[in-house]
């Protein structure tokens, strides 16, 4: 054991541990006296603000035991690492204990180890982490923390939900359910739906501000906001990891700062670091993407990094919360906007028949100046979708303008899907159409089971409203035995059935879509028709089976 301490017993006078002190003093990190009986038990220990006073006595020659306190605080050595501040904040609720002060590990009233208050403090491996809010973004990150050997407990509120992620795979993310069943079985990772039972010294909130027809709302923060206001202890770590507006995470510390009264950045730690992680392949992500950590002040900041950097994730410290925000609402925003250059020149080419892909494939060779994107029926799920109109919102109309033209290009994406629909079945007298939409999640690579936002919805609506009959059919839902239970009857689960619809509609990127498709598709007596919304299939393989096969911008026919 390093020695950090002077050993003192009944020998020991107050002038001999000022010698002991004083040869110490230069050659460690903190002195401490600590009493032994004959029995090497610890009986007591002396700090050096203990040591003054019985100098300033001036009883030389007393015996220290005199001096020594004997009501410390000490853990037994069978306490898990992560529940050493717990103890330490009980006890301090009782009893002040100062930052000199030591931490004793005892076996029986043996020392074992002894560990520096500053050192608890600061230590990411004797804190507990608590990830409040278990979606897409919370419970990857719950998993790969608890996988890199912190504890880790996850908060909803929703019980039924607790038991069913414990037990099944609740969404489909890479990686994700191997992991999930590892850090449970080795009790890593606990989830507690009742926040006062939740014993923590980091917090990271995985809910943000969420935008409902339209509106922001930031009602699960504002709960967020008083459910910690509860809990949090002196110099805990808050790190808030959802969506914000501008200036919207300066207004949960105001709001905080104001229910605990205590201060950010003085009193404990808060932090932005906004999550930026593609779906699907969330845990990859985590081991290589840098977080953007900015903080209410620089020990903020400085404590978040220690956390992020604890974990082999490497960080981009942010100038400020505002920053941070920006970047994070930009990201989504910059990706919406490309795919809305992409869709509405798509637009713009179908109107002379011309087939997109290929315009954008001859515009891009060799001149590298360009580099646009491929389009597709719309842009889906929650980031897209919502970011660009969070952006968007300021109250001095200052926000970024872009954002409700880019959104208004991709919805309106699907309705040039639908024109062509109504085209090729008055063209053909198609009366009673029947289409297959083949790809019911927003995306197919990487693979996800989330159907947010997703637009093949949209266009089941859409073909709901022209009474034209539609199926569902989804390569990763039905691999994962996943499909959403209010759409049970609207999805078909046996490829043969293929054959059945006068359209088949490509309305997400699975690898294996042409796999599917081409191993099931029979040669049909009438024509029949191939949507190809995500260039996937080659013309001429659909045309074997007497397909006649539609891109997004052209009619080959």
């Amino acid at each position: 054991m390093q020695k950090n301490f002077v050993k003192l017993n009944s020998l020991t006078t107050v002038e001999g541990a000022n010698r002991l002190f004083f040869k110490e003093k230069n050659l460690i990190e903190f002195v401490v006296g600590i009493y032994f009986d004959k029995y090497k038990n610890v009986v007591g220990i002396l700090t050096l603000g203990d040591l003054r006073r019985a100098i300033d006595t001036g009883k030389k020659k007393d015996n220290i035991s005199k001096y020594i306190n004997r009501k410390f605080f000490y853990i037994n050595h069978e306490t898990p690492e992560s529940e050493y501040n717990n103890k330490l904040n009980e006890f301090f609720r009782k009893k002040k204990i100062s930052d000199n002060a030591p931490i004793l590990i005892l076996k029986d009233r043996k020392l074992k180890k002894l560990i520096s208050i500053d050192s608890l403090k600061n230590n990411i491996k004797y804190k507990t982490v608590c990830v409040i809010g278990l979606g897409h973004v919370g419970l990857p990150l719950s998993v790969y923390i608890a996988n890199n050997n912190l504890k880790t407990v996850g908060h909803d509120k929703d019980k039924r939900k607790l038991e069913t992620l414990k037990k099944t795979k609740v969404f489909v993310e890479k990686d994700l359910e191997d992991l999930k069943k590892k850090v449970f079985k080795n009790k890593k990772l606990l989830v507690e739906s009742d926040f006062k039972k939740i014993k923590a010294q980091i917090y990271i909130v995985c809910v943000g501000a969420e935008l409902i027809n339209n509106k922001v709302t930031s009602k699960n923060l504002n709960l967020v906001i008083k459910s910690l206001s509860k809990v949090i202890n002196l110099n805990d770590l808050i790190i808030l990891r959802g969506t914000m507006l501008v200036e919207q995470t300066r207004l949960f510390m105001n709001l905080l700062n104001k229910k605990t009264k205590m201060i950010a950045g003085k009193d404990y730690y808060l932090s932005y670091c906004p999550e930026r992680l593609v779906e699907g392949n969330a845990l990859e992500e985590l081991k290589k993407l840098p977080q953007i950590v900015s903080g209410a002040s620089i020990n903020c900041q400085d404590m978040s990094i220690k956390f992020w950097n604890s974990l082999m994730i490497n960080t981009i410290k942010g100038e400020n919360f505002e920053e941070a925000e920006i970047i994070k609402l930009a990201s989504n925003s910059y990706r919406d906007l490309i795919f809305s250059f992409s869709n509405d020149l798509c637009k713009i080419s179908s109107k002379y028949n011309i087939d997109i892909n290929e315009l954008i494939d001859k515009a891009n060779i060799g001149y590298e100046r360009n580099d646009f994107k491929k389009p597709s029926p719309g842009v889906g799920g929650s980031c897209l979708v919502k970011d660009p109109l969070m952006f968007s919102i300021n109250d001095n109309n200052n926000g970024y303008r872009l954002g409700r033209i880019s959104r208004k290009i991709n919805s309106d994406a699907i309705n040039l899907l639908l024109k062509r629909v109504n085209i090729i079945k008055s063209k053909f007298n198609i009366d009673k159409m029947k289409i297959l939409i083949f790809g019911l999640t927003y995306k197919g690579n990487p693979e996800t089971s989330d159907i947010r936002s997703s637009m093949s919805l949209k266009l089941a609506e859409k073909l709901k409203k022209n009474n034209i009959d539609y199926k569902f059919y989804d390569i990763t839902l039905k691999k994962y035995k996943m499909l959403p239970k209010h759409l049970k009857s609207k999805f078909i689960l046996k490829e043969s059935k293929f054959k059945e619809f006068d359209m088949i509609i490509l309305m997400n990127n699975h690898i294996n879509t042409e796999e599917v498709l081409i191993k099931n598709l029979k040669i049909s007596k009438k024509p029949k028709f191939l949507y190809d919304c995500w260039n996937i299939i080659q013309k001429e393989k659909v045309e074997f089976f007497n397909y006649k096969y539609i891109s997004l911008s052209k009619l080959y026919f």
